[in-house]
C-alpha cells in the first residue's frame, strides 16, 4: 500500500515536471529580464550599473551571481587522455534542420510589443508602413518620434513539448 502512494506521488511530480509552463518574460520598461518554471524555479538578469546580477532561485534557495566579476582560478591537473578510435555516430543536417524547427514550433508567443524609436526621422517613416502592417493580434508594432523604445516579450513552452520536438 505504501508502495503505490510512493508511486503515485512520483507519478504526479513527473506528470507536474512536463506540464509546468516554461516563460520567458523581458520588459525593458521595468527592466525585467527573466526565466520561470512555474512558480518552483525563476533566473532573473537584473541590469547593474556597472555589474550584471543574475538571481537563481528555486523553491526556497536562492543563488546570486556576478558574472562580470572574476572568480579565484583553481589550479587544474592536465592529464593526457587516451583517445578512442572509435566512429562518431553523427546526423545529418537534414534532420538536425528539422529538429530545430520542430523546437522553435513548439515555442507560443504570448505577447510581443515593440515601441521603436531609432533617432531618424527617415528611418522611422521607412518603417511606419512596415510595422502597420505587420500588426496583428498580440504582436504590437509601434514607431514613434518621441524618442522612446521598449520591448515586452512573452514566451510560453512546456517541458513536454520540447522533448516531443527533440524526440520525434
Amino acid at each position: 500500500m505504501v508502495g503505490l502512494l510512493i508511486l503515485f506521488i512520483v507519478l504526479i511530480l513527473v506528470a507536474w515536471i512536463l506540464i509546468a509552463p516554461l516563460e520567458l518574460h523581458i520588459n525593458s520598461t521595468k527592466n525585467q529580464y527573466q526565466l520561470r518554471w512555474g512558480r518552483v524555479a525563476r533566473i532573473e538578469w537584473l541590469p547593474a550599473p556597472d555589474d550584471i546580477l543574475i538571481r537563481l532561485k528555486i523553491l526556497f534557495w536562492e543563488k546570486v551571481y556576478y558574472p562580470l566579476t572574476r572568480a579565484p582560478k583553481k589550479k587544474i591537473k592536465t592529464e593526457e587522455k587516451s583517445k578512442s578510435t572509435k566512429q562518431k555516430k553523427g546526423w545529418s543536417l537534414k534532420k538536425w534542420k528539422r529538429k530545430i524547427i520542430n523546437l522553435l514550433n513548439s515555442f507560443q508567443v504570448e505577447k510581443f510589443r515593440v515601441n521603436l524609436d531609432t533617432g531618424d526621422y527617415v528611418y522611422n517613416s521607412y518603417l511606419y508602413p512596415i510595422f502597420w502592417m505587420m500588426n496583428k493580434g498580440d504582436t504590437q508594432l509601434n514607431i514613434n518620434y518621441t524618442g522612446e523604445s521598449e520591448i515586452l516579450v512573452v514566451i510560453k513552452n512546456r517541458l513536454f513539448r520540447i522533448l516531443k520536438a527533440l524526440l520525434f
